[in-house]
């Protein structure tokens, strides 16, 4: 090979790995670029979750918060007259599943077979709240 085709075989090769360089760093740029755009969609997504909630919360986890109920048991002493029934109206909501579900609860809670309840007797009662006691 003569010195003219070494120089000319090298100048190629230089040319080559330069060419080579370029082609690397612009893929590079491109993918910074990429996760640039990304992450800008992702602050700009937050940001405007954020606006429209003072508390910074999404629409449904303020309205799961807000559904946050709590189960507490109280006792209550029958009154002259009161049935089960009249116990459950003042205590049943949407947790139990219905009224009956709500007296066959204070059934078992309280070991009462049958529908009666005597004046002055102490039932332990279920009930839901929002407000969280400890």
């Amino acid at each position: 090979m003569s010195q003219r085709e070494e120089r000319l075989r090298r100048e190629n090769l230089r040319l080559s790995m330069e060419s080579r360089k370029k082609q690397l760093h612009l893929r590079i740029c491109s993918v910074v670029l990429i996760c640039l755009a990304v992450l800008s969609f992702i602050s700009i997504s937050t940001l405007i979750s954020k606006a429209g909630n003072e508390k910074g919360m999404s629409y449904e986890n303020e309205k799961a918060e807000e559904m946050i109920r709590y189960k507490y048991y109280t006792t209550v002493t029958v009154a002259v007259g009161e049935t089960l029934w009249d116990i459950a109206n003042e205590y049943n909501s949407e947790e139990f599943g219905g009224i009956q579900n709500y007296i066959r609860e204070v059934k078992s809670i309280n070991h009462i077979s049958g529908d009666r309840i005597c004046a002055g007797e102490a039932l332990t009662v279920p009930y839901y709240s929002m407000e969280y006691k400890y």
